[in-house]
């Protein structure tokens, strides 16, 4: 029985597709270091704390959502992973030619991402909840 593989496309597509990837990654990164840190740190700096509280707790929900989205994604993928009992899945875009897994290590990698998946998820709820835990009372 020979190996499968999952054949990764042309050169020029493969470099494409990663000098989009790159561009993308540095266009956030410059945002942010250049425009959203600089703001962030301006509209946190408020005296009261009432109103520092509320913007606290508005900083610590969008990091919650954002750890949620990341959660949903590799729960979803780990659900893929189990489906499809292979890796790479089926469609995935690969660097080189890769080797297919299949078998009982790839459960065990579906399942991880879904526990992994779980606890970010607890992660997201106690992030939302930090400015409240914080708060003296």
């Amino acid at each position: 029985m020979s190996k499968q593989f999952l054949h990764a496309p042309p050169l020029r597509q493969r470099i494409a597709r990663l000098t989009l990837w790159f561009g993308i990654a540095a266009a956030v990164v410059t945002a942010a270091e250049f425009w959203f840190f600089p703001w962030l740190r301006v509209w946190l700096s408020v005296k009261g704390e009432a109103e520092l509280l509320f913007r606290l707790r508005v900083v610590f929900g969008g990091l919650a959502l954002g750890v949620f989205a990341a959660a949903a994604y590799v729960f979803r993928t780990g659900r893929q992973v189990l489906h499809a009992g292979r890796w790479p899945l089926p469609g995935a875009f690969v660097l080189r030619d890769t080797p297919v897994v299949t078998g009982r290590s790839v459960q065990w990698r579906g399942w991880a991402m879904i526990v992994w998946a779980a606890l970010a998820a607890v992660l997201a709820v106690f992030a939302a909840l930090m400015p409240e835990l914080i708060r003296p009372h």
